[in-house]
């Protein structure tokens, strides 16, 4: 685990010894098993070092960063944002590059209704600006924010039922119709943040040291909790309830484990209640206790029946305007907060200098302590374990990882599904490439292509058309064994892997997919060989030969461990392989 020691000011404390700190896990004492300091001097910048060049068609994911170089990621959320405000983070984000600190790496990455690399690590700041100035990182609006606001005809419904009573039943519908599609889009962002947030850890996990991540965001919907917006217009004033902590709480220890502290800041900035025109609600009553979070109470009308969707007569358009940007900004501050803690980041609200912020989340990441220690209690019960770090010496502020789910890594097993597999944030085009496995892949194409159906096209567009041109592929994959898990038979090592392999066209779309899953158990003697040169598994598909790129993935069923890699389409057979074809016989003629 890593941890960051500041002082009364927010500045980084160096110079503290393995005796300085004291581990608890569940509130039993934990003995120190390592220690080490990171970033205590200068930071040097990042040296090339020379490599052989890989051979002809082989393709790796392994790369080699230096572990004591800071890394911070930038996450431009403009799923969570608004238009407005995303103009905002973009002034402010071009203010803090133009003064980064030297010889730290930084990489851009824009969540939309996908996660997508802007720019991948680097300590160059006329790079990072130019990708921000660019087409790429402009302002948008996310079919995700688009809400679908069905308050006029509710206001309608609800003056006509002054009239009629008989349509008081259409008015609780509209309501819980409105909540239900609020609910859906919640739903949505949450699984499209989450979906973000899992790439960006597979991406980063391999890398070596603490990583950071500062999320820039106008809202933060990994923080909803529960969905409790009130309605008054239901007969039982049940709010609908959406909990979403198991998500968050998965989703924050999978950042944690990939040693990757999130530090939020909110791009809204100092918010101040943005309140309608108070001469259009001459009847303004208090909205709940100041700073309660309470919902404004409702008005009982004195000429409608108690159970009547009109006898509650609803918060104004100021009281619910006001009630809902103080529940906005409770939730809000709530959930930075808790992703900040659990993953051992800071969170900064109401920072009106957004440069500054980054800044000091910047400086924060510079520095930090590596600790680690095996826990007394080795029962592995899936169980949440809180860990608890302390100082000797007094007026610190520590932050780091708060706990982990123990789970056996002998036993415990992800779900195997394919489709999942297939559709996740990892096998997008252009995204990092993750390095939870490591492997290389030699990848040749076998003869000419040849008119045929495609098969492989996505379901969206698997509907029967013309014959496509295709390319058959020959793949031969080499993955490392020391992040695979295998099952122990009495034959052998058993494993259960998902090869994946997406083809994308020019424009970014899918024109292809291709995914099934391997098991199988090796003998003494394979298990050995895999532990010197590889894991080897084959793999042969078709694709257009119009793809532009070939994305390839790899799962570990047992662990739930993920590798992929991009290369470029079209390929050339190497040298030997066309020597090799040259060389073949004819085949055999029958007698």
């Amino acid at each position: 685990m890593d941890a960051v020691v500041t002082d009364n000011k927010g500045h980084a404390v160096k110079g503290l010894s393995r005796n300085d700190f004291k581990v608890q896990e569940n509130g039993q004492s934990q003995d120190l098993a390592s220690f080490h300091e990171y970033g205590n001097g200068a930071v040097e910048p990042s040296k090339s070092v020379a490599s052989t060049p890989p051979p002809s068609n082989v393709f790796s994911n392994n790369d080699n960063s230096t572990p004591d170089q800071p890394m911070v990621v930038i996450l431009l959320d403009f799923l969570n944002t608004e238009l407005a405000d995303q103009q905002f983070a973009i002034q402010q984000l071009g203010k803090f590059l133009r003064t980064k600190p030297a010889g730290t790496q930084f990489a851009l990455f824009l969540l939309t209704e996908r996660l997508q690399m802007l720019q991948g690590f680097t300590a160059d700041q006329n790079l990072l600006l130019a990708t921000l100035n660019g087409k790429s990182a402009r302002p948008r609006i996310s079919s995700e924010m688009a809400r679908m606001d069905l308050g006029g005809v509710i206001q309608g419904e609800r003056q006509e039922a002054q009239i009629n009573p008989g349509i008081e039943r259409n008015v609780q519908n509209l309501v819980n119709t409105q909540a239900n599609l609020d609910a859906a889009q919640l739903d949505r962002r949450v699984l499209v943040t989450t979906d973000g947030f899992a790439a960006l850890a597979h991406y980063l996990t391999a890398t070596p040291g603490r990583k950071s991540l500062i999320w820039l965001s106008g809202s933060f919907p990994l923080s909803f909790l529960a969905n409790d917006k009130p309605s008054a217009d239901t007969d039982t004033l049940t709010p609908v309830m959406n909990t979403y902590s198991g998500l968050v709480r998965e989703t924050t220890n999978l950042m944690a484990e990939s040693h990757i502290a999130v530090y939020p800041v909110n791009v809204r900035g100092l918010v101040v209640n943005s309140l309608p025109g108070s001469d259009q609600h001459p009847d303004t009553e208090a909205p709940g206790l100041p700073g309660s979070g309470a919902p404004a109470q409702a008005r009982i009308a004195t000429n409608a029946g108690t159970n009547q969707a009109s006898a509650i007569a609803p918060p104004s358009e100021l009281e619910q305007s006001m009630n809902e940007q103080r529940q906005d900004r409770l939730t809000a501050d709530s959930g930075m907060e808790q992703v900040a803690s659990e993953t051992g980041g800071k969170a900064f609200q109401d920072a009106n200098n957004l440069s500054q912020a980054m800044q000091a989340a910047a400086e924060l990441s510079s520095h930090y302590y590596l600790l680690s220690y095996s826990p007394s209690k080795q029962a592995h019960d899936g169980s949440f374990r809180n860990i608890k770090l302390s100082l000797a010496r007094k007026g610190y502020h520590l932050a780091y990882r708060r706990g982990y789910y123990a789970v056996d890594q002998k036993t415990a097993s992800a779900k195997s599904d394919l489709k999942i597999a297939m559709n996740s944030a990892a096998m997008e085009q252009g995204l990092p490439q993750a390095r939870q496995l490591v492997f290389a892949a030699r990848v040749v194409p076998q003869g000419k292509p040849h008119k045929a159906e495609n098969t492989s096209a996505p379901a969206a567009s698997a509907a029967k058309g013309p014959l496509v041109e295709l390319q058959r592929y020959s793949v031969d994959y080499a993955i490392a064994v020391s992040e695979l898990r295998f099952g122990v038979k009495p034959a052998g090592h058993s494993t259960n892997l998902i090869l994946m392999a997406v083809a994308f066209g020019e424009k970014g779309a899918a024109l292809s997919q291709i995914a099934y899953e391997s098991s199988g158990t090796l003998n003494s003697a394979a298990f050995k060989d895999a532990q010197i040169g590889g894991l080897r598994m084959h793999q042969e598909f078709e694709v257009p030969a119009t793809a532009i790129s070939l994305r390839l993935g790899i799962v570990d069923v047992l662990s739930g461990h993920l590798g992929t890699l991009e290369l470029p389409l079209p390929l050339a057979a190497p040298p030997e392989e066309a020597r090799r074809a040259k060389r073949r016989l004819p085949p055999i003629e029958p007698n």
